[in-house]
């Protein structure tokens, strides 16, 4: 069966384990600003105004933190023990298949299988958000997640 998945692990696996740090993130952006809902409609590709920038930027981010929380919380029970156990503990693939009682096989296909729903959710939320195809759509907000204030922690 041919991957139809428009991100790379790396990126979701990114996502993951960011997901307090983004969450943080967003919430302190919330708080500078004057009121929660922002409305802006970008009139071209190359927006000038900065509101209008850190608008687009806040809530491209706020879209996929809630997909990928949304996400999360539709997995199948044993996919989220995975998901816990590797993206919130650190656990290395032993340690998990040691304290679930799973074979290898099994702790790297809940892996894949949880990277491959929150891929196409985040994917998802992003395209029907900015009207972009899905894939440009994770192209745009990596890219604004690089270029931000936002650092990446991916265990070795």
């Amino acid at each position: 069966m041919a991957n139809q998945n428009p991100t790379s692990s790396r990126m979701v696996d990114w996502f993951l384990y960011n997901l307090p740090m983004l969450k943080e993130q967003v919430e302190t952006m919330e708080g500078s600003t004057t009121c929660k809902i922002t409305i802006v409609w970008a009139r071209t590709q190359n927006t000038e105004s900065k509101i209008e920038k850190y608008a687009i930027k806040r809530n491209t981010v706020l879209s996929a933190v809630s997909a990928v929380e949304k996400g999360i919380r539709s997995l199948h029970p044993d996919q989220r023990k995975v998901y816990r156990l590797k993206y919130k503990q650190g656990f290395s693939n032993k340690a998990i298949r040691k304290r679930l009682y799973f074979s290898t096989r099994t702790v790297e296909r809940r892996l894949a299988e949880v990277r491959n729903m929150i891929s196409m959710i985040i994917a998802n939320a992003l395209h029907y958000r900015q009207g972009l195809d899905r894939s440009r759509a994770m192209k745009t907000a990596w890219a604004m997640l690089k270029q931000g204030r936002f650092t990446a922690r991916l265990p070795v």
